[in-house]
């Protein structure tokens, strides 16, 4: 399980890890995101 906190509109932390929305309106990370942890965040923004 994932914890993610909403920090604004463009970033977001997947149990602490940075995610930030680009200028394309794709969600990026700079470290690399398990596979459960990808699975919370595209549940989280396609809601």
């Amino acid at each position: 399980m994932a914890l993610i906190t909403k920090i604004d509109d463009r970033n977001l932390r997947v149990n602490g890890k940075l995610v930030y929305r680009d200028m394309d309106g794709n969600w990026k990370s700079r470290v690399e995101l398990t596979a459960a942890e990808q699975e919370a965040l595209n549940n989280y923004v396609k809601d």
